[in-house]
């Protein structure tokens, strides 16, 4: 068996907010840009910082999650515009205290008492979610996310008991 387990990639969808600021950055680096023109050159620098501004809400708008098992560690990275990749969590399989669907009865008190919720989730309402609740220093921490059946399936050989579907 190789060391190398499983992974998986999910795209998050853009947020509402993310949108509205990336249509008007847009629309601002164009007003600038045509007042620049017809009026006064300074407006120019107006158009640098729209068109920063818009550069930055393009790249930093396209999100992704990847979860990664390798040998009963599950590893949950952030990666921004394909590019630029942070860790979010390292999961091991001993700090694990369940993985339930979202909604499951046995989450409310975790879910009351946790440190931490973090949703690394597509954020699409028609796909099923799971949280995964495990202890950090702080306390317990509660990770949403869009783990594949095969991911469960080797959480549920390490950690039977903790896992309820």
């Amino acid at each position: 068996m190789s060391i190398f387990e499983n992974s998986v990639m999910i795209k998050a969808r853009r947020s509402p907010l993310n949108l509205f600021l990336t249509t008007l950055f847009g629309v601002l680096t164009g007003a600038f840009l045509v007042v620049g023109i017809l009026f006064h050159p300074y407006f120019f620098f107006g158009v640098i910082g729209a068109s920063i501004g818009f550069y930055l809400m393009l790249k930093y708008g396209d999100l992704e999650y990847e979860y990664i098992w390798i040998e009963g560690q599950l590893d949950v990275d952030r990666i921004y515009g394909k590019a630029r990749r942070k860790n979010v969590a390292k999961i091991d399989a001993e700090t694990i205290l369940l993985l339930a669907p979202v909604g499951d009865s046995e989450l409310r008190h975790y879910e009351q008492n946790a440190a931490k919720i973090l949703n690394c989730s597509s954020r699409i309402p028609d796909q099923k979610k799971w949280e995964i609740v495990f202890k950090v220093e702080k306390g317990n921490e509660i990770i949403i996310f869009e783990p594949d059946q095969n991911i469960i399936d080797l959480m549920r050989i390490r950690n039977g008991r903790k896992i309820h579907v």
